[in-house]
């Protein structure tokens, strides 16, 4: 039988996040979170060989998506 990995909350006074944390604080693919930071929406940074997504980054671009039912004629 596999092990299933529990899924730790994530701190909110938390400087930074691990790839797959802030794919899940976002509610989108691992995928995704690589392609933003490629792109230099999502500020991340090495320490070793893991990669450390920027906590505030991450809410800036939560912040910047549309919000459903608002703007013009919405």
């Amino acid at each position: 039988m596999t092990a299933v990995k529990a899924i730790r909350p994530l701190d909110p006074n938390a400087l930074s996040a691990s790839p797959e944390d802030a794919a899940r604080f976002l509610s989108v693919h691992r995928r995704t979170i690589d392609r933003l930071i490629t792109d230099r929406i999502l500020k991340a940074r090495k320490a070793g060989r893991r990669v450390l997504v920027d906590m505030a980054s991450i809410r800036a671009y939560h912040e910047s998506l549309p919000v459903i039912g608002e703007g013009a004629n919405g």
